[in-house]
């Protein structure tokens, strides 16, 4: 089958040759029919159905001022991609990451420019809710309970000097604490890409002032520093327990 338009007459009666333009299709034998019929000779144009042209975001990537070029490449290294802000490198990153190249085709196939791009960019990659800064981090204040404070205090003294601690140890400590307390807990989500897979992942970085366990440690080492001789004492009565119960029943050694 060849291709051939529909719109075959010239208005002008004229003999100018035709050229097929569309996909709609006729036989051989109707085009010889057509031509000995109306005496207008037909170009039909064999095997370029379907031809493929370059890329159209290939203009949009060679448009990029020095400035778009700089700040893309910023943003795609917070990503986690390996660029630099020249055409060269930023063309050749978008033209092999699919991720990246269907970006820049939608914003090409909407007529969008270098900011339109831009734009898109951060919208994809910066997190809703957050200024123009990206990866905007967040922190989350937990109050802590002093009766509960109180009670890790006691536990820990109670292990370490087999005594409660003072009303007054305790109000100290948990003053001491309160700034780690203030400092909360800092949450940090980023798009970082995954080196195995090759695909972009959501990575989130807690990062705490206080915790139960580093509390408790803390308060161990200060107590030892602090009370020497009730650690001590704390030891020796450890230590004649655990001679007294594994000493063998009958008194012999």
């Amino acid at each position: 089958m060849a291709q051939v338009g529909p719109n075959l007459y010239n208005p002008n009666k004229g003999k100018t040759p035709v050229q097929s333009q569309t996909n709609q299709q006729i036989s051989l034998e109707g085009i010889d029919a057509f031509v000995q019929k109306t005496g207008i000779p037909v170009t039909i144009n064999i095997g370029t159905a379907g031809a493929q042209g370059p890329k159209y975001n290939v203009g949009l990537l060679e448009s990029l001022s020095k400035d778009q070029l700089s700040i893309i490449a910023k943003m795609l290294k917070k990503m986690g991609y390996t660029v630099k802000a020249n055409q060269g490198s930023i063309k050749n990153l978008f033209m092999t990451e699919p991720e990246l190249e269907a970006i820049v085709d939608s914003v090409t196939s909407k007529n969008g420019t270098g900011s339109t791009l831009i734009n898109e960019l951060s919208s994809m990659y910066i997190p809703i809710g957050s200024s123009e800064e990206p990866n905007l981090p967040t922190r989350t204040i937990t109050e802590q309970d002093p009766k509960v404070l109180g009670d890790i205090i006691d536990k820990v003294y109670l292990s370490e000097g087999k005594r409660r601690a003072t009303a007054e140890e305790k109000q100290k400590i948990i003053n001491d604490i309160q700034e780690d307390i203030r400092q909360g807990t800092l949450t940090t989500t980023k798009k970082v890409k995954n080196p195995k897979t090759g695909k972009m992942e959501n990575v989130t970085t807690v990062k705490s002032a206080f915790s139960q366990g580093k509390f408790e440690a803390g308060l161990e080492q200060n107590f030892q520093k602090l009370n020497p001789k009730d650690f001590d004492i704390a030891k020796r009565i450890d230590f004649n327990k655990w001679l007294f119960d594994n000493m063998p029943s009958d008194g012999g050694i």
